[in-house]
């Protein structure tokens, strides 16, 4: 694909979209294929027309177009045939459903980054393309809608088979699990919401708000602004106790990776599972619109994070603000995971994970944060041994620093263990001083004595052969 072309056809297609967001499907065609992934990227983050960022671009269009593809095939896409068949795209096999699911998304981006909108009010724009819908029941219509949000967003991940009445989230891997022994998630309060379309019912809620009945899908700002009295490292983050080295061999804790970026660095002490999201490169993608225009992400989770009220958010700017630096954030957690630990990073390649790769993923967790420039770009500074929570993370850090609550708690229990607990290097260097010196010590006895046995054995086999020689 020529990168050069995705920038100029989104840069063209900048002011149907971006200068009008209350345009509607009714109001303009609805492209085609490339056309609606342009136009998709033109919404989630306004892209620039930096080649060296384009990357993101090109990686965010294959994986939606996985995404959409697998969609396409599951019961609810199928089902949603007779009110996706728009016009201009007849379903001519799977690559029909395919284009005609792009079109839904353009509608649902447009809609959602308007702002003040609704599902239904997203429904009723996607059934007005074929007026003989307008009398079933909208309800698939709503869980598509919910679907496809968590599809161009990847903030939460909505289930595939939803029960007749609700909108349901889905655990990381719920399908793959023999036993499901967590139905709730620490982060997601709610796993699902009812559907109720009467006036002032759930799906006339703004989507926003709407979001949030689930939980905060993003970290509430843990920390106030920081004032010239306080005191930064009250709460400080120790890189050695974080790193997946240790915390996979002192905490015995695995890496489950998942797609929902609202999951990120969310422990699960039961099962020693802690959750890392697998796609650095969407939030690469959001982060490179430096101009401080709003996203359809900064939509979707500035309802709850702040102490100021959404109007005032918007008034002053901090709605994108804030969106943009909790996946700076996130971005930065891999370093501290992965890229400045040696054996963490040369361990990544054994805990890779399967299925849609991020080319990204690999560069910062599989190699030393200091070969290459990415943290220089996002001008986050150079790594460090401590981190502050308040200043270094202020939306993530209680995350992590309840990760660190739980390694902290962890002791070792055997000589391995002991040998791999480099948490506290100057304890460790003086623990394996003392049983190397100790040891040596006792080595050195022990031979003594050995030499000592053998010159009384030695000499008294001499007293016995001179008696005997008398």
């Amino acid at each position: 694909m020529n990168m050069a072309s995705v920038y100029g056809a989104v840069d063209s297609s900048r002011s149907s979209v971006a200068d009008n967001p209350n345009s509607t499907a009714t109001s303009m065609p609805l492209p085609v294929l490339k056309s609606c992934q342009h136009e998709i990227l033109n919404i989630i983050m306004h892209p620039s027309k930096s080649i060296k960022r384009s990357c993101y671009s090109d990686w965010f269009e294959h994986y939606l177009e996985s995404r959409v593809r697998n969609f396409s095939r599951t019961p609810l896409g199928q089902s949603l045939i007779p009110f996706i068949s728009v016009e201009g795209s007849p379903i001519n096999g799977q690559s029909g459903v395919v284009i005609s699911i792009y079109q839904i998304l353009v509608i649902i981006a447009r809609e959602v980054v308007s702002g003040g909108t609704s599902i239904n009010t997203i429904a009723q724009r996607v059934m007005d393309l074929k007026p003989e819908t307008r009398s079933a029941s909208p309800y698939r219509v709503y869980k598509f809608i919910f679907k496809c949000i968590a599809m161009i967003t990847l903030l939460f991940d909505a289930s595939d088979d939803m029960a007749s009445s609700k909108l349901q989230l889905q655990l990381p891997n719920a399908s793959s699990r023999k036993k499901s022994r967590f139905k709730q998630s620490s982060i997601w309060i709610r796993m699902e919401c009812p559907i109720s379309d009467t006036s002032g019912g759930t799906m006339d809620m703004d989507i926003d708000h709407l979001m949030s009945h689930f939980g905060n899908l993003a970290p509430s700002r843990s920390y106030p602004s920081l004032g010239h009295n306080q005191d930064l490292y009250k709460n400080t983050i120790i890189a050695s106790n974080l790193n997946y080295h240790t915390l996979s061999k002192i905490g015995k804790l695995t890496i489950e990776w998942v797609e929902s970026l609202s999951l990120h660095l969310e422990l699960h002490e039961r099962t020693s599972v802690v959750r890392v999201f697998q796609f650095p490169s969407f939030c690469a993608l959001v982060c490179s619109q430096m101009d401080g225009q709003e996203t359809l992400l900064s939509k979707l989770i500035s309802n709850g994070t702040s102490e100021l009220q959404p109007d005032e958010l918007l008034n002053n700017g901090q709605q994108y603000t804030y969106s943009r630096d909790f996946l700076i954030e996130v971005l930065c957690s891999y370093r501290l995971l992965f890229g400045q630990h040696h054996k963490s990073y040369t361990a990544f390649p054994g805990i890779c994970p399967g299925g849609f790769q991020d080319p990204l993923l690999q560069q910062l967790c599989g190699t030393s944060c200091k070969r290459h420039d990415f943290y220089d770009e996002l001008e986050v500074g150079d790594s460090k041994a401590m981190y502050s929570a308040a200043s270094d993370f202020p939306l993530i850090g209680q995350r992590i620093l309840t990760l660190q609550d739980y390694m902290n708690s962890q002791n070792p229990s055997d000589l391995r263990t002991l040998w791999y607990d480099k948490r506290d290097i100057l304890r460790w260097y003086t623990f394996w001083a003392v049983v190397s010196v100790g040891g040596l010590g006792i080595l050195l006895s022990i031979v003594s004595v050995a030499l000592t046995a053998a010159q009384v054995s030695q000499g008294a086999q001499s007293l016995k052969s001179q008696s005997t020689n008398s």
